[in-house]
């Protein structure tokens, strides 16, 4: 399965890569919302993707640790292997975004998509159209999800890759009478340990629920921000002061 993902993390940036390069030809019969919206899904969901199937990867790995551990003849070999595939696990998901600049691009044009979106909805409701500031609140809606989406399965990905193999390992394990298996877990637990979780998007920043809190907080602050620009420019008090 490890191979599978490590395999299909370069084939999904190649299909994305070739998907923008060919559709820029069909841009110009399409409407531009449409052609933007596709490459905003396209370029989020797919990772999303990945990791919710490395989210129940790990989970399946550490289960499977869990059970050959409650054996005392645990042989320091197997240890090992389950050391290998988990530092490759959490290679692939630290590495998962392979082409930083494009994400920064599509994270950027859907936090502006939404200030924006928050914005109209905000002003609508200020000059008494309910109704206007419903429909602008729902089509901004989506965004939200996808970057709720995004940020919410790298940050599980993470989490159960370190988490669930901390819980795992932790546990004083006095039955295993050889010095060499538990010399192997001592060892695993510091590599797991010592592991900084999250996706990092080219060192920029990191896919964690702690982005997308932060993310929402800068989109009402700025929302708010303009709307009290754009109501100070409206009022003639504010003009004549």
């Amino acid at each position: 399965m490890l191979v599978l993902v490590s395999v299909m993390l370069p084939l999904q940036e190649l299909s994305w890569m070739t998907f923008v390069e060919f559709s820029l030809a069909d841009a110009a019969n399409s409407p531009v919302h449409v052609y933007v919206n596709e490459l905003l899904l396209v370029g989020m969901m797919v990772p999303a993707l990945c990791s919710l199937s490395l989210h129940r990867l790990a989970s399946a790995l550490a289960q499977e640790l869990a059970k050959e551990l409650t054996c005392s003849h645990v042989m320091a070999q197997r240890v090992r292997t389950y050391r290998h595939a988990w530092i490759q696990l959490s290679s692939v998901i630290n590495g998962l975004i392979l082409t930083p600049i494009s994400m920064c691009m599509v994270v950027g044009m859907v936090v502006v998509l939404i200030t924006m979106h928050t914005y109209e909805a905000l002003e609508k409701l200020m000059a008494g159209h309910l109704q206007v500031s419903l429909l602008a609140f729902l089509v901004g809606m989506p965004y939200v999800i996808l970057m709720l989406t995004l940020c919410e399965t790298s940050h599980r990905a993470s989490k159960t890759i370190r988490n669930d193999f901390l819980a795992v390992l932790q546990p004083p394990r006095l039955y295993i009478s050889k010095a060499s298996t538990r010399s192997e877990l001592h060892r695993f637990l510091e590599t797991v340990w010592w592991n900084s979780d999250g996706t990092a998007v080219g060192g920029f920043f990191k896919l964690k629920r702690s982005s997308f809190v932060a993310v929402m907080a800068a989109v009402i602050t700025y929302a708010f921000i303009m709307l009290q620009f754009h109501l100070s420019v409206l009022s003639p008090s504010a003009l004549s002061d």
